[in-house]
């Protein structure tokens, strides 16, 4: 009793360590000062609870601790950069690092997947945008006015897309899309920060078994593949079997030449979910399905997986669409 006693008061200071560190600009190699940095703590729902500046010499530090996991946020020159405080984080010497933003030169997406999960008269889909900043020195690129992401969405979509959005921390945020003066096109702009960075859209579309659908893209050339569900099944030109991802049971398609492509799609269903759970079992309370896709040949010396977290509440997103619809309609006839 005694042992686990002793046991348990060496673990309390480990478990509600305060914070303290410094913030290095990782462009410039020199510690930042003047940074406002925020500590949040995920066991108060990702409420903050303090806010410091760093020092002249970059320097922070925390008085209220923080138990279990935590984060640190902080923006610079507009940009919101996290660092994620895991239990095994050394919470004495932790290193916040930012970087310089930049416009140009704009770094395009090196790989883009679609998966489609057709259904009786409409069909769901997910577009999952991968970019690689590996500038040097390391800067983040951000366009305000023209988007980091620029895609096309169906105008049988009504303008109606969710937008998820993460950088190296693997954070996931929500962003938004805003319309360009370009016809059914539309801008992004998040952050793309050193390292790999993931954009994700979710909208909805009128779709009929046999019929053709497109997709176009503003990156000519881009790689391109498609996912669809078991028991589905599409056709078109420069479209080449990849095979079938194990844990969703997707078969998988890439599109030769990429860019602009049309396919006809027979069948419908959804993707496998965690747990062998269909996409209807997840609206109960089933996990996302994730599709690993590794592109050889892209870059001998940069393997990556193109991993599309599909967090779609298919219930929940249709109840989204349908009154945004409604909301997009009543505007009209007020016009």
């Amino acid at each position: 009793m005694r042992l686990a006693l002793a046991l348990l008061f060496c673990a309390l200071p480990l478990a509600a360590a305060s914070v303290s560190g410094v913030v290095i600009n990782r462009t410039t190699g020199k510690p930042e000062p003047r940074v406002a940095l925020t500590l949040i703590s995920f066991a108060q729902g990702m409420d903050p609870i303090e806010e410091v500046y760093s020092g002249p010499d970059g320097k922070f530090e925390f008085v209220k601790p923080v138990p279990g996991m935590g984060m640190l946020r902080t923006d610079h020159e507009g940009v919101t950069y996290s660092t994620m405080l895991s239990p095994n984080v050394d919470r004495a010497n932790v290193s916040v690092d930012i970087y310089e933003a930049k416009e140009k030169p704009p770094i395009a997406p090196m790989g883009r997947v679609l998966v489609l999960e057709p259904g009786g008269s409409e069909m769901v889909v997910n577009e999952s945008y991968l970019f690689q900043n590996d500038t040097e020195p390391p800067v983040t690129f951000r366009d305000a006015e023209h988007g980091t992401l620029r895609f096309y969405l169906p105008e049988s979509a009504k303008g109606v897309v969710q937008v998820e959005a993460s950088g190296p921390a693997r954070m996931p945020l929500n962003a938004i899309a805003e319309k360009t003066s370009e016809k059914d096109v539309y801008k992004v702009d998040f952050a793309i920060k050193p390292g790999e960075n993931r954009i994700s859209l979710t909208y909805m579309v009128p779709q009929k078994d046999g019929e053709p659908f497109t997709s176009r893209t503003v990156y000519p050339g881009l790689q391109t593949r498609v996912a669809v569900p078991g028991g589905v099944e599409i056709t078109g030109d420069n479209l080449s079997s990849l095979g079938t991802e194990p844990t969703t049971q997707a078969t998988i398609y890439e599109i030769g030449g990429g860019g602009d492509f049309t396919i006809t799609i027979n069948g419908a269903g959804r993707l496998q979910r965690s747990g062998g759970a269909s996409a209807q079992g997840q609206e109960s309370g089933g996990g996302p399905a994730e599709i690993s896709i590794e592109p050889a040949g892209l870059h001998k010396e940069l393997p990556w997986l193109l991993g599309l977290a599909i967090a779609i509440l298919a219930l929940g997103f249709f109840n989204l669409y349908t009154s945004k619809s409604a909301t997009n309609t009543e505007a009209r006839r007020k016009r």
